[in-house]
């Protein structure tokens, strides 16, 4: 449902310290709505797997380690992780190519 005409594909986020809501301008209802964490995996060397949305967070097969995007203050700990945050929700809402992958491979950050 598009209540206003998104000639621009205007995003709009909405980032608060539990959840963050990520949508087209317009729209009714935000197309992502998570918590607003990333989970983690070290590799080899300095590599770093980040994987977005909440399924990671109740991962009974695997291990994660979780670090905010937004603490309880509403400050950014880490700004490298919300800059790939971004990344990955405009790869998710199809602005980039590459598709709705949840895991964004980093290298080293």
């Amino acid at each position: 449902m598009n209540c206003e005409p998104n000639i621009h594909n205007t995003i709009v986020y909405d980032i608060g310290s539990a959840m963050i809501r990520i949508g087209f301008a317009g729209d009714a209802f935000p197309t992502i709505s998570q918590p607003s964490f990333v989970a983690y995996k070290r590799g080899e060397g300095d590599d770093i797997s980040l994987f977005f949305e909440d399924k990671y967070l109740y991962s009974t097969t695997q291990h994660f380690d979780i670090s905010y995007l937004i603490n309880d203050s509403y400050s950014i700990p880490d700004p490298a992780l919300l800059s790939n945050f971004f990344l990955w929700s405009n790869k998710y809402l199809g602005l980039n190519s590459g598709g709705e992958d949840s895991q964004l491979d980093t290298g080293a950050l």
